[in-house]
């Protein structure tokens, strides 16, 4: 992830505050290390749903993914949320 812990609850609160009523959140967390110079940092996605939740997001799916490179050390996973 290309935001550190602050940025990504900071994020969080403000796309709850955007959406619609009834307005969806897609997230795709990525995991894995990055084989270049970028800055990046852990995601957890217990703590984004445990966000998301505070700020009157229910989860509706919860999905991880392989690499579609075949990269054998990096996963996907895929939060979306309902407001």
């Amino acid at each position: 992830m290309h935001l550190s812990p602050e940025e990504q609850s900071q994020s969080i609160k403000t796309i709850s505050m955007l959406l619609n009523v009834d307005g969806y959140l897609i997230i795709t967390l990525r995991h894995g290390h990055f084989s270049d110079v970028r800055t990046t940092f852990e995601v957890d996605a217990k703590r984004t749903i445990a966000e998301a939740k505070q700020h009157g997001l229910a989860l509706i799916l919860s999905e991880h993914e392989g690499d579609k490179f075949r990269r054998n050390d990096v996963f996907w996973h895929t939060l979306c949320f309902k407001a």
